[in-house]
């Protein structure tokens, strides 16, 4: 019976023990042993046993003390009885009915086993359930004969070789573990069989469903060179409930110095994927990498080492652009910078050499500089020109680098050539001075004449008005320099320079000063006796431009006063001229001394071929010889010719292909001789 009210708390635990023996029988009467498990409560004070002939129905209870077990007699053979058992406290309060059993004693028939009911379980995915407790039992067979067996409704789910059972006798276990990975519901049936009979029970397992983390496959450790990279590494990642389009993937590199996790690039799609690595450039070393996958919840990861073998880095040079430099004067200093990973600057050696030795002789090319700055300078050989390749090489001793760049070595522009007459030029009270000319020879100027200044000096003169100077070239141009100015105030050693850069002329009443003027001729009236040629006269020194600077430079000085004297005691010239002017073409008088005075060959101009025109002056009936030169030392013969008249004019069209072209006419002595 259950004792009313909400007082009572303690239940007797749920079953009579499966392990109830009839322990004595005979043909008059029968008799049974019950027997349960103990309640634990520290406040349980006894049992109490309950039977009758219809079920839940106890016509008969006993107290059965503390005891956990008590022989029932008296039974009447062929009739069924019902047992249950109650547990009661020190208060008295009793609990309900344990479970019920039943026994019919005396017919001789096989009475089928017991099994205690397990309650509805629930867990989460890729858990087991708890050991989970049951009482078997039979009124015949011993509880250690009873075969104990399992089955799963959803073996998919649960197969049965998961359904785990233990224990012996009346008290059993059973644990079940479901498959991997899996979710649903299963009825986990348990029966129990004492060879003849059985008896089953069942409870509900529910396995809900668990966020999987996702899977990556394990990487392998890597090795390379520096430098040189690392290939695209191929690994496959995972997810049971994710899509492996919609995994993330994500890196960290532990030495991002060795390589940057920028330096970490992902590739391919869905499960196949690709991390492609590269270290830094010049750097050695390891790291570990390590690459997670993530579903948005849960992630993974797999890490693995990359060793960055150290490899000797060639060293390094900066470029260095194309040169250009006139003869002689070579360009440099170059600056440039060397550097190596591995070798300090210092130790880092340059050489050179150029391609055309003979234009750059090794001993040409100087290095300077140290550790990293370093500079080049080359000079061309003397007089060469033309063009090379100068190749600089920088060694750590084991790999080299080079850089080539071009010189260009043209031939001077312009040159600067001085020459001086030391003889002093005597001024005559009225005349011609003495060293009448006074004469400068001009060898070895290349190119035609661009500029020219003529010093006069240390000139002294009583009466600076009566002083006239004529210049003549050696192809008979001729200016007047100077003439009726400074007045009638005295000089002595005064240094005139006359140049048509300068900014003044020359005064024509105030005192002469030592300076820089420009040629300046007053009244323009003066003539210079013969030798001198005569009139018309230039009036600066720009009539010289585009002359030949080689021959005799005549200077005539004359007093055409009275009364007065004085002196110039140096003249000297200095001559610009263009060495990058082609097929520069000059003419010269007659070199012969004894060829008549009124003999000389001008270039008037080139016709639309190029040809040089030139035109002759000589005496009729006489047979001259036209010969050109490059350099006013070797002259061949071009033509020979009689003139009709005193005029002729001709071609020469080998001038093309001359850089320069001088001129001169002698008289035929040969042919005058075989007449």
């Amino acid at each position: 019976m259950k004792v009313a009210g909400p007082a009572w708390r303690r239940w007797l635990r749920h079953t009579l023990r499966t392990g109830a023996l009839l322990s004595a029988f005979s043909s008059v009467c029968e008799s049974a042993t019950l027997t349960w498990d103990p309640n634990t409560e520290p406040d349980i004070a006894g049992y109490n046993v309950y039977y009758g002939q219809s079920s839940r129905t106890y016509s008969v209870s006993v107290n059965a003390g503390n005891a956990t077990n008590w022989m029932m007699t008296g039974l009447t053979e062929g009739v069924t009885y019902f047992f249950a058992v109650t547990a009661y406290d020190t208060q008295g309060l009793e609990s309900p009915f344990s479970d019920e059993v039943q026994y019919t004693p005396g017919t001789g028939a096989n009475a089928p086993p017991w099994i205690s009911a397990i309650p509805d379980q629930r867990i989460t995915e890729n858990t087991a359930t708890p050991i989970l407790p049951l009482i078997v039992g039979d009124l015949q067979t011993p509880a250690n004969n009873l075969a104990l067996s399992a089955a799963s409704s959803n073996r998919t789910l649960v197969p049965d070789a998961n359904i785990l059972l233990e224990g012996s006798g009346s008290n059993r276990m059973v644990q079940v573990i479901p498959a991997p990975n899996q979710s649903g519901t299963t009825t986990i049936i348990l029966t129990v069989n004492d060879g003849s009979a059985s008896a089953t029970n069942s409870f509900l397992l529910i396995v809900d469903p668990m966020n999987h983390p996702p899977r990556i496959e394990n990487i392998a450790n890597w090795m390379a060179n520096e430098d040189s990279g690392v290939e695209p590494i191929s690994f496959v990642i995972g997810d049971a409930e994710t899509a492996a389009g919609s995994l993330t993937l994500s890196h960290n590199s532990s030495n991002p110095a060795l390589l940057p996790n920028s330096n970490i690039v992902f590739g391919g799609s869905g499960s196949n994927r690709t991390a492609t690595l590269t270290p830094a450039p010049n750097q050695s070393g390891t790291t570990v990498v390590t690459i997670a996958v993530n579903d948005g919840s849960l992630s993974a990861s797999n890490s693995f080492v990359l060793t960055v073998n150290e490899v000797n880095d060639p060293p390094r040079i900066s470029d260095i652009p194309d040169q250009a430099a006139e003869t002689g004067t070579g360009v440099g200093p170059i600056a440039f910078s060397v550097s190596d990973v591995e070798t300090t600057a210092n130790n880092l050696v340059v050489t050179g050499f150029s391609s055309n030795p003979t234009l750059f002789p090794p001993a040409n090319i100087i290095f300077g500089g140290s550790g990293t700055n370093r500079t080049i300078a080359i000079i061309p050989a003397s007089s060469q020109s033309g063009t090379g390749t100068v190749t600089v090489t920088v060694s750590d001793g084991v790999l080299t680098a080079s850089d080539s760049f071009v010189v260009i070595a043209r031939p001077l522009s312009t040159a600067i050539f001085n020459f001086t007459n030391n003889a002093a030029i005597t001024i005559s009270d009225s005349g011609p001075a003495t060293l009448y000319p006074s004469v400068i020879n001009v060898t070895g100027a290349a190119g035609p004449i661009t500029g020219l200044k003529l010093r006069l000096g240390r000139l002294s003169h009583a009466w600076p008005d009566d002083v006239d100077v004529l210049l003549v070239g050696p192809t008979g141009a001729k200016t007047v320099v100077m003439s009726d100015v400074g007045g009638k105030l005295a000089v002595t050693n005064v240094d005139l320079i006359i140049s048509d850069a300068a900014a003044e002329f020359l005064p024509d009443q105030e005192q002469l000063s030592s300076g820089m003027f420009k040629p300046t001729n007053i009244g323009s009236r003066d003539i210079f006796p013969a030798p001198a040629p005569g009139r018309s006269y230039g009036s600066s020194l720009s009539i010289f431009n585009g002359l030949p600077a080689n021959g005799d430079w005549t200077l005539f000085v004359q007093d055409d006063g009275r009364g007065h004297s004085g002196s110039i005691q140096t003249w000297s010239l200095e001559l610009v001229t263009d060495l990058t002017a082609t097929a520069q073409l000059f003419a010269f008088d007659g070199l012969d001394e004894t060829a008549p005075a009124d003999t000389e060959v001008r270039m008037l101009t080139k016709d639309e071929n190029g040809c040089s025109v030139l035109q002759f002056h000589g005496q009729p009936a006489q047979k001259y010889v036209v010969e050109a030169s490059r350099d006013l030392e070797m002259w061949t013969a071009i033509r020979t010719f009689t003139l009709e008249t005193t005029v002729i004019v001709f071609a020469d069209c080998d001038a093309t292909t001359h850089d320069r072209r001088f001129y001169r006419v002698m008289e035929d002595y040969r042919v005058m001789e075989d007449q």
